[in-house]
């Protein structure tokens, strides 16, 4: 079977293509963002809702038991976890002078000892400047995170339209599933239905993965920081917990937070630190994603760190975040493309688009 492609319709899904990026990438951002959050519950909670239907349970029955389910776990989880963080979270602020300047304090026995070694001048090297920049960009930082607690409230706003969103998909998914397959012959049908597969299994793949991760690394550098002497165990744990989505770059920054408070306290707690996060890295690659990933994702470490530059430039910490994940779309859609449609020329009519058998 093939489909005929007519220059005109050619010239407008290129004109509609650039179109939506403009509108979707310069204009409506944070709405897409807040899409993308509730379909990602959808995927989440879907699985247990279809189960339900199966056992004859009717679908607004089923919504309500798996999003009691759901967010019940949730609840339960911050309320064992919440506390012990908001503890250390109040602490680590209290403490916040006290370890800059002992930061500051460290960064002099630094200074004078790269003097003593005088190969400053022999490297165009100023320490005190390098020292006073390090400690800027440490503390600068450290306030920036210290001042995101203001904007709790519109978290808490954007929660609860993600919520009210993805309750709204699940209870319309089926209509606009029929919908599009009233739209289609049977041949296409069997790609769509192919192409629901691919990026369920691609993406199921994907989130559980991380979501192992995640819990796995936060736990392991809890412990690890709790085993070495550092304070606030699960604050860093969740730091790096939340940081292990970013691919490649993800881990140092989970480790620089908990580095830079072991300084403060005593150097030879840092090297503790940095050796227990370089033995939870060796772990993470030679022992979990061999059996959480098992290499499913397989994007370029190029093309990973582009997409998470283009996240933080796009949409900020929330783009950083949901960079890769955005990425592992785009490129399972594009690799299904490629594999079930061809694009022939004719020279006497339109060019084509062929679906492969």
């Amino acid at each position: 079977m093939y489909i005929r492609v007519a220059d005109w319709l050619k010239a407008i899904v290129f004109a509609v293509i650039i179109l939506l990026v403009y509108l979707f990438i310069g204009r409506i951002q944070h709405t897409i963002l807040l899409f993308i959050a509730a379909g990602i519950i959808v995927f989440l909670i879907n699985p247990i809702i279809t189960f339900l239907l199966k056992r004859k349970v009717p679908r607004s029955l089923a919504i309500v038991m798996t999003y009691i389910l759901f967010f019940g776990i949730i609840v339960l989880v911050m309320s064992l976890t919440g506390p012990v963080i908001a503890k250390e979270f109040r602490s680590f602020l209290s403490n916040l002078p006290k370890y800059i300047s002992s930061l500051k304090t460290q960064a002099r026995y630094i200074q004078d000892f790269l003097r003593g070694l005088r190969i400053s001048p022999a490297l165009g090297i100023n320490p005190t400047t390098l020292i006073n920049q390090t400690i800027g960009l440490a503390t600068s930082q450290i306030r920036n995170l210290v001042s995101i607690i203001p904007s709790l409230i519109s978290l808490f706003t954007d929660i609860f339209l993600t919520l009210f969103i993805s309750i709204y998909m699940l209870v319309f998914l089926p209509v606009i599933d029929r919908s599009i397959r009233k739209g289609l012959s049977a041949s296409l049908i069997a790609i769509y239905d192919k192409f629901l597969d691919t990026m369920k299994s691609a993406f199921s793949r994907y989130l559980v993965g991380q979501l192992a991760f995640m819990s796995t690394v936060g736990v392991a550098a809890g412990v690890a920081v709790s085993i070495v002497g550092l304070p606030f165990p699960a604050l860093f744990g969740l730091w790096a917990a939340l940081t292990e989505i970013i691919p490649v770059v993800g881990p140092i920054l989970g480790a620089i937070p908990a580095i830079i408070v072991a300084l403060t306290i005593k150097p030879i707690l840092a090297l503790w630190v940095v050796i227990a996060f370089i033995v939870i890295q060796q772990l993470e690659n030679y022992v979990l994603a061999p059996f959480i990933l098992g290499g499913t994702v397989g994007l370029n470490p190029l093309l990973i760190i582009f997409s998470i530059i283009a996240g933080g430039e796009l949409a900020g910490i929330v783009g950083i975040f949901l960079a890769v994940p955005t990425l592992v779309v785009i490129v399972n859609i594009i690799k299904f493309i490629l594999d079930n449609f061809s694009y022939e020329r004719i020279e006497e009519a339109p060019d084509r688009i062929v679906i492969k058998k």
